[in-house]
Formats: structure tokens, C-alpha cells, sequence
């Protein structure tokens, strides 16, 4: 299997963000590994609602997707893990 680069893409997120002078502009943002690993390998990691949104469960996915790829699960029990954090539907990876 391949190697999870820091840079390869992991998710991405949207939304809207309203300004101080009350203007709506829509916002995405790509999240790498490498984004990923340095939130969860962060001494203080940031608390804002986005951040605690977002990473808690992408950190958990990225163990398991570091783990299939180590061989130390099978591709079933890693469906059966991402199912179990909601993120499976008839075998297609999805977020809810």
C-alpha cells in the first residue's frame, strides 16, 4: 500500500462565515494529514468550536487509516471501525 504523505488531501470543510459588517461569504478549507497529525501531535491544540468540530474524529480516522495501512487491521474491520464513527454508508465513505 501507499505511504499517507503529510501532504495528501484528508477532507475537506465548508461553510459560511458572517462578517463584522454583517456580509455572509462562503469559505472551504483543505485539510491535509499533515494538518491533522499536527493538531493531534500539538502540546495545546486549538479549542475553537471549528477546530473541536473537526479534528477529534478526523484524528480518530487517521489512526485507523494509519493502522489498515501498517496491516495491523483488515480492510472489514476497518469498515466496521468507520461505520462505528458514522462515516460509512453501503461501502461508500461519507460524513455525517
Amino acid at each position: 500500500m501507499t505511504e499517507i504523505s503529510d501532504d495528501h488531501l484528508f477532507m475537506d470543510f465548508g461553510g459560511t462565515v458572517t462578517l463584522e459588517d454583517g456580509t455572509r461569504h462562503p469559505f472551504e478549507i483543505n485539510i491535509t494529514v499533515g494538518m491533522v497529525r499536527k493538531y493531534r501531535d500539538h502540546p495545546n491544540p486549538c479549542r475553537c468550536k471549528e477546530c473541536l468540530e473537526i479534528f477529534p474524529t478526523a484524528i480518530k480516522m487517521l489512526a485507523l487509516m494509519e493502522d489498515w495501512h501498517a496491516g495491523k487491521i483488515t480492510r472489514k474491520q476497518f469498515d466496521q471501525r468507520m461505520r462505528k464513527l458514522g462515516y460509512s454508508r453501503k461501502g461508500r465513505i461519507q460524513h455525517h
